[in-house]
C-alpha cells in the first residue's frame, strides 16, 4: 500500500465528510479515512489525536458548506435564497444531515456566527433593507424555525417530497407571510405599498416599450 508521509487537516476531513455523504458517520472511523486516503493512520494521528477532534472539524467544515449553499442566487430574493439553500443541501445530503444533526446532535444550523453577514444578504432585498438590524435576525430567527421543520420531515421521511420546486414555493409563500408580519409591526406598509406601485409602473412601461 503506498503511504503519504505527510496529510493536511483539510484533506482529513474533507474525505471524512464524502465517507459520510456515501457511508453514513458510523463508518467516518481513522481507519477508513486512511484506507479512503491509501495512507496508514500514522499521518492522521498526527493531525488529529482522536476521531472525535475530526469530527469537531468536520461541524466548521458543513457549516462552510451549508453557508456556501446560502449564498447562492437561486432566485432574486436574497431572503428566499437562505431558506433554499438550506434546504437543498439537505437534500443532496439527506443521510449526512440526518445523522449528523439529528442523532450527534452535531450540527446545529446555528446562524450565531454569520447572522452579520446573512442580515447584509437580507438588505439587498429593497423591502428587507427598511428593517433594522434586530427585526431582520428576529425575521431570520423565523424563517430558521420553519425550515427547521422541513429538514427534520425530510431526514425522518414525514414527507415524499425531495424536489426543491417544492419546497422553493413552501418557503416563498411563508416567506411573504413573514415579511409582511415584520413591515406592518414596523409601520411601513405605506412604503411597501408606494414601492409596489413604482416597480407594477415600471413593469408596465418596459412591457409598452416591448
Amino acid at each position: 500500500m503506498a503511504r503519504k508521509s505527510v496529510l493536511t487537516k483539510e484533506q482529513i476531513v474533507e474525505c471524512a465528510f464524502d465517507l459520510c455523504v456515501k457511508e453514513g458517520v458510523s463508518n467516518s472511523t481513522i481507519r477508513n479515512i486512511a484506507s479512503q486516503l491509501n495512507t496508514s493512520t500514522a499521518p492522521i494521528y498526527t493531525q488529529y489525536p482522536n476521531r472525535g477532534m475530526i469530527l469537531s472539524d468536520l461541524d466548521d467544515y458543513i457549516s462552510k458548506k451549508l453557508f456556501e449553499h446560502m449564498q447562492v442566487p437561486y432566485t432574486v430574493s436574497s431572503f428566499l435564497n437562505i431558506g433554499i439553500g438550506i434546504i437543498k443541501f439537505t437534500l443532496n445530503h439527506r443521510r449526512l444531515v440526518s445523522e449528523f444533526y439529528f442523532t450527534l446532535n452535531r450540527l446545529s444550523f446555528d446562524f450565531t456566527n454569520i447572522s452579520d453577514e446573512l442580515i447584509e444578504q437580507m438588505k439587498r432585498d429593497q423591502l428587507l433593507a427598511l428593517l433594522e438590524d434586530e427585526r431582520l435576525k428576529s425575521l431570520l430567527n423565523d424563517m430558521r424555525i420553519y425550515t427547521y421543520g422541513l429538514i427534520a420531515m425530510i431526514c425522518t421521511e414525514t414527507t415524499r417530497h425531495y424536489d426543491l420546486d417544492y419546497y422553493r414555493n413552501l418557503l416563498e409563500r411563508v416567506g411573504d407571510k413573514l415579511i409582511s408580519y415584520h413591515l406592518v409591526e414596523t409601520g411601513h406598509l405605506e412604503t411597501c405599498q408606494q414601492l409596489f406601485k413604482e416597480n407594477k409602473d415600471k413593469y408596465d412601461e418596459n412591457n409598452r416599450r416591448d
